[in-house]
């Protein structure tokens, strides 16, 4: 039978892990990330396959 993480650790992967949809790359938000710093928001790149991942705000 598959085990469901529990709620905290569901938590914790969601906040401080990406995950690269095009090559199932993962890594830390402070990991390997190609990270483009644009006037309103970074855009987060893997550095494997190159696919965008996320684009956050900055909080200039």
């Amino acid at each position: 039978m598959k085990q469901t993480p529990s709620t905290e650790q569901s938590a914790v992967l969601r906040k401080t892990v990406l995950f690269c949809q095009g090559c199932e790359y993962h890594a830390p938000t402070t990991g390997s990330w190609v990270i483009h710093e644009k006037a309103s928001c970074e855009v987060y790149e893997c550095p494997h396959c190159r696919e965008t991942v996320t684009v956050r705000d900055r909080m200039d």
